[in-house]
């Protein structure tokens, strides 16, 4: 049987159990997957964030930024943990991050541009 594959359908049965805010079944099939698996952090994260558990949550997320480096993602669930805090100053930190580093990353999107004449300056 193929490892890799096993463990990409328990990946997807978690993450259909977490939708379904069924904790406990997502957590019994994310331990059946690879201690190592780049996702497994991230998705331990989240169920430590259903949880209420934070501080944990917000130490997996920022580990997996260490390992994995930036994604808007991970900083995202960083500042959803703040916010859930409600340690606001934190939380609007690093969404201003996602939101400059979009900006200089990505210009043709123009992000916070004003368009001429639907709501801007004209």
């Amino acid at each position: 049987e193929n490892t890799e594959l096993t463990e990409r359908v328990n990946l997807l049965q978690a993450s259909i159990a977490y939708s379904q805010d069924e904790v406990m079944l997502a957590r019994n099939l994310l331990e059946t997957c690879s201690p190592d698996a780049e996702e497994r952090q991230v998705f331990e994260g989240a169920l430590l964030w259903k949880e209420k558990k934070y501080v944990e949550a917000m130490k997996l997320f920022g580990d997996a930024m260490n390992t994995i480096g930036y994604q808007a993602d991970l900083s995202y669930n960083v500042a959803l943990c703040f916010y859930s805090q409600k340690q606001y100053g934190p939380a609007l930190k690093h969404i201003a991050e996602i939101i400059e580093r979009g900006v200089r990353d990505h210009p043709e999107l123009s992000v916070g541009a004003l368009s001429e004449g639907v709501g801007g300056l004209q």
